[in-house]
C-alpha cells in the first residue's frame, strides 16, 4: 500500500463530462479556495421579517455624513428604503413597473399563443428594453433612474423615509394671477434660474396649468410667469422644470461631480451630464455652466455604464466605450474600446477600479484602458445552462467585498429567476459554480457584509457565520473529475483518505466513485465520515476514480492537501 497525493489545483474546470478535465475539480456548490485550501462559503441570515411586494432587482448601501448606514431596494414595482428599523415604500408618484405585459404581438416564447393576435397580460419575457435600476451617490444623497420610468429621481438622506422625488418637480404652496402675471410659491426650494422653461400642472383654478412657461425668479421659493387671464388664485399643483431630462436609462456620478446620464431624453445614443456640482442644471445652451452631451458613434443603443479608475465604461448593445474627463471646453471625450456588450443590464461588477462582465459569449475584463477576453474554464457549461429568455434580462453580478471575488448569477434553463451562480476570484484566478436563488445584491463596502436579495422577496446578509437560512449545509460539496494517473492500467483499492493543511475535518464526508472502463457505469462507495484527526477510513475499488467532499453540517472546515492510501486490486486488467 502507498499514499497517492491528489494534487488537485483550486477551482472548477467544467467540460462535457468528468473525463474532460482529469485531475481537476469538476463540480461544486458553495465552496471557495483560499491560499490553496478548500472551504465552505460563509452562511447567511434573513434580515426582512416579510417579503417585499415584488422581486428585488437592485440593492444599494451607503453611509450618511453622520456615518449612518442606509439601504434602498428597487423591486419590479417599487422602491423601498430602510429607515429607523423599518422598511418604507418611498416610490415616487407614477413610477412605472418593470415587467408589465399585455397587447404586444412579439412577446413570449416562440410558438406560444396564436399568430397575429395580441399576447396575454403578463407575457413580458421578450421585452426588448430590458429594464433596470441604477443608483449613484451624490454625497450622502442618491440619484436614481428606473429605466422603465425614465425620470431622474432624488433621495434626500436627511429624509430617508421619502418619498423619492423627481429632480425638477416641486409642490406648489400658493399660486395667484394679477395683471396677467402669475406668481408661484413652492413648498421646496425650486432650484430654477430666470429664463428656465417649466410646466404647471394639477392646479385647481382657471387658466393656470400650462405645458410651457418661461419664468422670472424672485427668490428660492418664488417665481413669476406671464399668464393671460382674470385675476384670481388657485390651489395645489406641481411645477416641473422642462430642462431636466426624461426618458433616461441610467445614471452615475463622476469624480468631477457631474451626473452622467445614458439615453438622455430618450435619445438612444446620447450621454449627457449636468453642470458641475448641480444636478438641477441641464441647460446645454448656457455658456456659464459645464452641462453638455455627446452622441456616441455606436451601431446600437446605449445600454449601461460603470465607473472605473480612468473614467466611465459605457456599453451599447454591441460596443464598449471609455468616457474620460478632458476639461474645458469639451468637459468629456470618449474612446471606442471595441466590440462587446453586456449579456444582461447588470451582468458586470467593478473591483479595484477595474471591471469584469459577462458578454454574449464569454467574460471580458477592463484593466487600465484596454478590454481583453478572459479564459474561463466553466464558460461552456454556463452558456449551455443559462436560460436564453430570462438570462439576458435578469442575470446580474456583484463583487463580494469580504473576499476578492465576483459573483455572477443567472437563471438556469427553464427557470424564471436566477438560481445558479459562478464565482471568479480575481486575486487567485479560480472559478467555482453552484446553486443559489438570488436576484440582486450589494457588496460589503458601506456595510460589513454583502447583502443579497432572494427571489423569495427577502433580503439576506451573507458571509455571516455558518448557518444557512432555508438551506441544508449538507448540500455544500466539491466533486472531482477522474483523478488517477493517465497511464494506470491496473485496478486499485482505496482504504484511506488523508486530508491535511486544514481543520475541523470531522465536519466533512467523502464519497468515491469508480469504474473499470470509461464506458461503464460508476460504482458509488460511501459516504465515509472524516475523523477529527482527518483520517477517513474507506473501501473502494476501481480503475477510474473520482472523489466528492461534502459538508456534514454548517461550520468552518478547510482542506488543503489530499492523499489516498491505495494498493493493487486483485484481477487487474482483463
Amino acid at each position: 500500500m502507498t499514499y497517492l497525493p491528489l494534487d488537485i489545483p483550486p477551482g472548477v474546470v467544467r467540460g462535457a463530462n468528468p473525463d474532460d478535465a482529469p485531475g481537476r475539480w469538476y463540480d461544486s456548490n458553495l465552496v471557495r479556495w483560499r491560499d490553496g485550501r478548500m472551504e465552505p462559503v460563509g452562511g447567511w441570515s434573513r434580515l426582512t421579517s416579510s417579503p417585499f411586494d415584488a422581486i428585488p432587482r437592485r440593492v444599494h448601501q451607503w453611509r450618511t455624513n453622520d456615518n449612518l448606514l442606509q439601504t434602498i431596494v428597487g423591486t419590479d414595482a417599487k422602491l423601498h428604503s430602510y429607515d429607523d428599523g423599518n422598511w418604507t415604500d418611498v416610490s415616487p408618484d407614477g413610477l412605472q413597473e418593470f415587467f408589465v405585459g399585455g397587447s404586444g404581438f412579439g412577446a413570449g416564447p416562440y410558438g406560444d399563443s396564436t399568430y397575429g393576435t395580441p399576447r396575454a397580460s403578463g407575457i413580458t419575457t421578450l421585452s426588448p428594453k430590458r429594464p433596470m435600476w441604477s443608483f449613484a451617490n451624490w454625497g450622502e444623497d442618491v440619484l436614481i433612474v428606473n429605466s422603465s420610468d425614465g425620470r431622474l429621481l432624488f433621495l434626500d438622506a436627511s429624509t430617508p423615509g421619502g418619498p423619492v422625488r423627481a429632480v425638477g418637480e416641486f409642490d406648489i404652496a400658493t399660486i395667484s394671477r394679477s395683471a396677467n402675471v402669475t406668481t408661484v410659491v413652492t413648498v421646496q426650494p425650486h432650484q430654477l434660474t430666470s429664463g428656465r422653461d417649466v410646466a404647471i400642472s394639477g392646479v385647481t383654478g382657471t387658466g393656470f396649468n400650462t405645458s410651457s412657461a418661461s419664468v422670472t425668479v424672485t427668490n428660492s421659493t418664488t417665481f413669476t410667469y406671464t399668464n393671460t387671464g382674470s385675476d384670481g388664485s388657485g390651489s395645489g399643483g406641481i411645477v416641473t422644470d422642462n430642462t431636466i431630462p426624461t426618458g433616461n436609462r441610467a445614471v452615475v456620478v463622476t469624480p468631477e461631480r457631474h451626473a452622467l446620464i445614458l439615453q438622455l431624453d430618450g435619445n438612444p445614443f446620447r450621454v449627457g451630464w449636468c453642470s458641475r456640482e448641480n444636478f438641477f442644471d441641464f441647460v446645454f445652451s448656457s455658456d456659464t455652466n459645464t452641462a453638455g452631451y455627446l452622441d456616441l458613434r455606436s451601431d446600437t443603443p446605449l445600454f449601461n455604464q460603470c465607473s472605473v479608475r480612468e473614467g466611465t465604461l459605457i456599453w451599447s448593445e454591441s460596443q464598449v466605450f471609455l468616457m474620460r474627463y478632458v476639461g474645458l471646453p469639451f468637459i468629456y471625450g470618449y474612446d471606442d474600446l471595441g466590440s462587446s456588450s453586456l449579456y444582461a443590464p447588470l451582468s458586470f461588477a467593478e473591483f479595484d477600479g477595474r471591471c469584469v462582465w459577462m458578454d454574449q459569449q464569454g467574460f471580458k475584463l477592463y484593466d487600465g484602458g484596454t478590454v481583453r477576453p478572459m479564459a474561463c474554464p466553466v464558460a461552456d457549461y454556463i452558456f449551455s445552462d443559462i436560460d436564453p429568455l430570462q438570462g439576458p434580462r435578469k442575470a446580474w453580478a456583484e463583487r463580494n467585498g469580504v473576499f476578492p471575488e465576483v459573483w455572477f448569477h443567472y437563471p438556469s434553463l427553464g427557470a424564471q429567476e436566477c438560481d445558479r451562480f459562478v464565482i471568479w476570484n480575481y486575486k487567485e484566478d479560480w472559478w467555482s459554480v453552484g446553486s443559489l436563488a438570488r436576484s440582486a445584491g450589494t457588496p460589503a463596502k458601506a456595510g460589513p457584509k454583502p447583502l443579497f436579495a432572494g427571489s423569495d422577496g427577502h433580503l439576506y446578509q451573507h458571509e455571516d457565520g455558518w448557518s444557512y437560512d432555508g438551506f441544508d449545509p449538507t448540500g455544500i460539496y466539491a466533486e472531482s473529475a477522474v483523478i488517477n494517473a493517465a497511464d494506470t492500467e491496473a485496478s486499485v483499492s482505496v482504504s484511506q483518505i488523508v486530508p491535511s493543511n486544514g481543520g475541523n475535518y470531522e465536519l466533512t464526508s467523502y464519497t468515491i466513485y469508480s469504474r473499470m472502463t470509461p464506458n461503464r457505469a460508476e460504482r458509488t462507495f460511501g459516504p465515509y465520515n472524516s475523523r477529527s484527526d482527518g483520517y477517513v477510513d474507506c473501501r473502494a475499488i476501481g480503475r477510474d476514480l473520482r472523489i466528492r467532499i461534502n459538508a456534514r453540517d454548517g461550520g468552518d472546515w478547510s482542506i488543503g492537501r489530499l492523499r489516498m492510501k491505495v494498493g493493487s486490486a486483485m484481477g487487474g486488467r482483463r
